[in-house]
């Protein structure tokens, strides 16, 4: 009997070396094929790595033709708004364009995007760059575009965190046939920040009440509102019809601002109201294309949305309600971006 235990325990003992010679045998004979996988991933992510940065390299090389262009046509004609639209394109790009290259990490078995590839990479795009940042400083003087790019740039960024803070968890009416009037509580510390952005708009309407087109900064802060309103951005195109544009966006805002619009019996409350530019070069963005007098909200904001377009409508046109697809809560965009008349 214990002959045949121990012949029984040698049997299971070799099963075991023999599972685990197999394991091995099966990795050996796999791992030519692993090596391979790895070697191809990793020269995937090197081609990837080497396009990116090829791309960017010639963008910014199109961005110089397309400055030099626009600089020769503006220096010929001053009033050539092909020419400032392609030197505010250029400004455009070269403010937001990322000069690094984080989304293609380089490796083998630890793939990372801090290799000294990615660190001359982004070296080589930033001198490029510079370039480009340094003609334009070298012509601000003569064209008031660049500025206003970056002024609009800047103010965009701010109005979107100022947005996020002001913004209630609950999310706007599901159903585009439900009221949609009063808009959720803001905090008070969002609403102390837009009161003084207000406060210190105000001395730049005092001092230019005309509200010049050449001059008039990118964006006013007219109104806080209330803080269970709706904020309103009322965009006025730049451009050939600027000089029309601009006075009938600010009737329509400061109509908006006055306490007795929200006052009205079954108005819209009104939050805060901003006067805001929308560069010729901004026009062209998917998320603009602007056709005219409009009021623009997401579906379920449609009911408030068609109401101020009849409240706004008037003498100075009809505005039409148009559906966004962008995720705005709470937010409503009017333009006036009026065609130019024949007689102008």
């Amino acid at each position: 009997m214990a002959g045949e235990a121990d012949a029984a325990g040698g049997l299971k003992g070799w099963e075991a070396n023999i599972r685990a010679l197999s394991t091995i045998l099966t990795f050996l004979v796999g791992l030519p094929s692993l090596i391979y996988t790895i070697n191809s991933q990793a020269n995937a992510r090197a081609v990837a790595f080497d396009n990116a940065l090829q791309e960017k390299e010639n963008s910014v090389k199109r961005v110089y033709d397309l400055l030099f262009s626009g600089l020769s046509e503006y220096e010929g004609d001053k009033a050539n708004l092909s020419a400032r639209a392609k030197i505010e394109a250029v400004c455009i790009y070269i403010l937001r364009e990322p000069t690094d290259l984080s989304n293609y990490p380089l490796g083998l078995l630890t793939p990372s995007v801090d290799t000294p590839k990615h660190v001359d990479a982004a070296q080589r795009l930033n001198d490029l760059q510079f370039g480009v940042r340094k003609i334009l400083n070298n012509n601000a003087g003569i064209i008031g575009s660049i500025d206003s790019c970056r002024n609009y740039i800047q103010t965009e960024a701010a109005s979107a965190t100022e947005r996020r803070a002001r913004t209630d968890t609950a999310a706007a009416p599901a159903n585009p046939a439900a009221p949609a009037i009063a808009a959720p509580q803001i905090t008070a510390a969002a609403y102390e920040q837009t009161v003084q952005k207000v406060v210190a708009d105000q001395k730049l309407l005092t001092a230019n009440p005309q509200l010049n087109p050449a001059t008039q900064p990118a964006s006013l802060t007219l109104s806080a509102g209330r803080r269970d309103g709706w904020d309103i951005d009322v965009f006025w195109c730049e451009g050939p019809g600027a000089a029309s544009n601009l006075p009938q966006a600010n009737d329509v805002a400061r109509r908006l601002a006055s306490p007795a619009y929200s006052a009205a019996r079954d108005a819209v409350l009104i939050g805060r109201v901003r006067l805001r530019m929308l560069p010729i070069v901004r026009q062209r963005d998917p998320g603009y294309r602007p056709l005219g007098l409009e009021v623009r909200g997401e579906a379920g904001e449609g009911p408030t949305a068609q109401k101020i377009a009849a409240s706004l409508s008037g003498t100075g046109g009809q505005f039409q309600y148009r559906p966004s697809t962008q995720v705005t809560p709470w937010y409503l965009s009017v333009f006036v971006c009026q065609p130019q008349s024949a007689g102008d």
